[in-house]
């Protein structure tokens, strides 16, 4: 799956994902990231029904340049996942 085929709509600070035309959850993958993610020191948590919704934990008060590292963190941890 491409990376950018994703769906990212923010709902109340919560991004949620899907994949393009069946908007079915992510479950397996959202735990896989969560993994990577920790492997990278970023703690995410699992929330939601489905357990599909990851969150940043604990909740962060960070600069800008600390946003932008762990996007990029996140952004690798999602490519490996979806070897995109």
């Amino acid at each position: 799956m491409d990376l950018h085929q994703i769906q990212w709509p923010i709902r109340r600070r919560r991004v949620r994902s899907g994949p393009g035309e069946t908007k079915e959850p992510l479950k397996k993958e959202a735990v896989a990231i969560r993994k990577t993610g920790f492997a990278t020191g970023i703690v995410f948590g699992l929330d939601g029904v489905r357990h599909n919704v990851l969150k940043i934990k604990p909740p962060l008060i960070v600069n800008q340049a600390e946003a932008d590292e762990i996007l990029d963190r996140f952004e690798q941890s999602v490519k490996v996942v979806l070897r995109a």
